[in-house]
């Protein structure tokens, strides 16, 4: 290279070839703006992944799958040049707006700075039109300060007996659709989350109080026959007041709650009311739990504090967006219900939570602040019986929000097909 790199991009990969070329090529805007190197680790691929990574690459190696992702992180750290690292899997794809990440590497000479994270948005499905979630990852490291990765799965940045700073790059977004298959239960998801598993178990077996393993089995194992068994021991120990648990425990008990609605567990009013107590300011019980809550006590014909909790939620999410909540609570786990599609849903069922309540001018109010745009043909539906519901209700006129609605979600927003489906 003419240039000594001013970013290294390093990504490990093993039989990637379904989405191996779009990682690569999403990294060209970049290589365009940045003097870059993309330095590549093959662990053993069969599938003709590494004939794409020739073509792409300025420097890939063989590194042999030894179940330690740090030792391959560390591999091709090994072989870094530049003056920062990133690090990109190979089944995420870096978004076309880079301003903020080209501003920083531009600039950052005299900054504190030695790590940066980024956004990873995590998509639900192929055609990345359902919901998503977004967390922040420590991806960018100073290669002046010597970095190294520790830890077997869920590989972190590490300087034993040293605090180093970190920035958030709020708009710098890796997209990222590896938890599909996992989603679906597919085979190649249930490959991954078993590779996982065992490697969490034998962490959990060296530090069985460690509510950041106990964390990530619960984001990993859904399908494992004793998942709900991790899930109550995971809840145990932030109960205890173990290390950590005052920054681990808002993540935890989100999941506790929506699991417990999901598999109908007795302890789910009883989670809520502790995560409630707890941890009343942190945006996973803001966001996510009172996500959950909503439903929960609408079940139950609760109505007012199925309101209270829609209300909590709608305005964490308007919080949120303008960066008054804790961004960096994202570093640890993703919010999960701070989707559009989420908040549609959630302004449908506030707004005939408010017809019950006979409060009917909030809920056409509610109702007309719909994005439609971000609407799919389910929650279509569900708008259609609150209109419904609210026609058949209540003296409100509801003709100019159902003309409203259907100007709405016929407009071709995002796309005609979705329109069509709407």
């Amino acid at each position: 290279m003419e240039k000594k790199p001013v970013l290294s991009i390093g990504i490990m990969f093993k039989n990637e070839i379904r989405c191996l070329e779009r990682c690569l090529k999403s990294l060209r805007p970049l290589r365009e703006a940045i003097p870059c190197e993309v330095v590549m680790a093959d662990t053993g691929s069969t599938d003709g992944s590494r004939d794409t990574a020739e073509q792409y690459a300025d420097i890939l190696i063989d590194f042999p799958w030894r179940n330690d992702f740090a030792a391959a992180r560390n591999a091709i750290l090994d072989r870094c040049s530049g003056s920062w690292c990133l690090t990109v899997d190979a089944d995420e794809w870096l978004d076309e707006d880079i301003s903020e990440l080209t501003a920083f590497l531009r600039s950052w000479d005299g900054r504190p700075y030695v790590l940066g994270a980024v956004v990873v948005r995590n998509y639900s499905t192929y055609d990345f039109s359902g919901s998503y979630l977004d967390f922040f990852a420590t991806r960018l490291a100073c290669m002046a300060e010597g970095p190294r990765y520790a830890g077997a799965i869920h590989e972190r940045w590490e300087w034993p007996g040293r605090e180093v700073p970190n920035t958030l790059l709020r708009h710098t977004v890796l997209h990222h659709d590896g938890y599909v298959e996992m989603n679906t239960n597919g085979e190649a998801g249930r490959r991954k989350q078993a590779r996982n598993m065992t490697l969490l178990r034998e962490k959990l077996k060296r530090e069985p109080e460690n509510l950041m393993v106990y964390l990530q089995m619960v984001e990993s194992g859904r399908n494992e026959p004793d998942y709900l068994d991790i899930l109550r021991q995971a809840v145990k120990l932030v109960e205890e007041r173990k290390p950590y648990w005052e920054m681990l425990g808002p993540p935890i008990l989100r999941y506790a709650v929506t699991l417990a609605g999901i598999n109908k567990l007795p302890e789910r009013g009883e989670w809520i009311q502790k995560a409630e107590e707890w941890f009343p300011n942190s945006a996973f019980i803001q966001i996510d739990v009172a996500f959950q809550a909503f439903s929960y006590f609408l079940e139950r014909d609760e109505f007012e504090e199925a309101a209270r909790r829609g209300e909590i939620y709608l305005k964490a999410l308007e919080e949120d967006r303008a960066g008054r909540l804790d961004p960096s609570a994202r570093l640890r786990s993703a919010v999960q219900s701070a989707a559009p599609l989420k908040e549609q849903a959630m302004k449908i069922a506030l707004a005939d939570a408010y017809r019950n309540l006979e409060r009917a001018e909030e809920a056409r109010e509610l109702l007309m602040r719909l994005d439609f745009s971000a609407l799919d043909q389910g929650t279509t539906g569900k708008l259609a019986q609150a209109l419904m519901n609210l026609q058949m209700n209540t003296r409100i006129d509801t003709a100019g929000l159902a003309a409203a609605v259907w100007d709405g979600i016929s407009a071709p927003l995002p796309d005609r097909k979705r329109a069509k489906e709407r």
